[in-house]
């Protein structure tokens, strides 16, 4: 996992109006180590693995956390918590994140290719790592809006348990199973166009409300909503043709309120050279593994 920069933001947020904020943490990462008054580098036991020290590495401004297995078959992570230093349960968070897209294989004689997001969390992984979707290139907007269920194959590289990979068959069985819904809408906003900074330039962009909803309700796990509104600057020249987003985010869990907001910027663009390792597809999906050992 790599993380370059992280901000962390306190406010109240209310879905009416646009929140307020209180800068409590900016780490660039700037030193030789990470700051110690605010992150905890975890050692000891971690499921079935060990927890190390030297998995923990800053330099040039990223913190990379990196796993390996020695000969004898110990394998070893790293762990880093702002656990008893720094703890929110609302607010704001910006972080860079990367995506990317590499050539994949024809799927029903259509091309399709890997896209990949890191670092996140799949499926209640309690770890982040890269998630990689095949999908067509050239799908539309609601296609792409149901992304999961568009994806021929997905890919979770998860750094402690293990890679595994859900085949179409497991995507449509996971996403009867879960009861998964979604709603999605965009439609114009005033102003219609508008200039925003993304990509190191100016850009002008189409400006679109956005209002969608994602419910999950399997069997013995309480139903989830989660409720997004917010603006999109969409700019057909840049990948994905977004060029920024900000939202308002609620989850409802039970009684449980939670309420963020989050800001996606294009930061950069260009080619990636594909990776000369082969694609490493783990395990095969398993809902056991799921729910028992996630």
């Amino acid at each position: 996992m790599i993380m370059r920069h992280l901000l962390l933001f306190l406010g109240a947020t209310a879905l009416a109006a646009e929140p307020t904020f209180k800068l409590v943490l900016d780490d660039g990462f700037d030193g030789a180590e990470p700051d110690a008054q605010t992150w905890t580098i975890e050692t000891g036991k971690r499921r079935e693995s060990l927890n190390s020290p030297k998995a923990v590495d800053v330099k040039d401004g990223v913190l990379k956390i990196t796993t390996w297995t020695d000969v004898d078959g110990t394998t070893y992570c790293g762990f880093v918590t702002t656990r008893k230093k720094l703890a929110v349960v609302q607010g704001k968070v910006e972080a860079r994140c990367r995506f990317s897209v590499q050539p994949g294989r024809d799927v029903d004689d259509q091309p399709h290719v890997w896209f990949t997001v890191e670092p996140v969390m799949w499926l209640g992984s309690r770890e982040r790592a890269p998630l990689s979707l095949l999908v067509r290139p050239d799908m539309d907007r609601a296609h792409a809006s149901r992304l999961i269920e568009n994806s021929a194959e997905i890919i979770f590289s998860n750094p402690v348990k293990g890679a595994y990979h859900m085949t179409r068959e497991d995507i449509a069985w996971i996403t009867d199973w879960a009861k998964l819904t979604y709603t999605s809408e965009l439609t114009p906003d005033s102003p219609a166009k508008e200039t925003v900074e993304a990509g190191g330039r100016a850009r002008s962009c189409e400006r679109l409300r956005m209002l969608a909803t994602t419910v999950t309700d399997p069997p013995m796990v309480s139903k989830q909503v989660l409720t997004f509104k917010g603006t999109v600057w969409r700019d057909a020249s840049v990948p994905f043709g977004v060029a920024r987003a900000v939202w308002q985010e609620e989850t409802v869990k039970d009684t449980e309120i939670k309420q963020d907001v989050k800001t996606l910027t294009l930061l950069d663009s260009g080619w990636e050279a594909p990776s000369a390792d082969p694609l490493d597809r783990g395990r095969t999906f398993s809902v056991w593994r799921l729910i028992f050992g996630r």
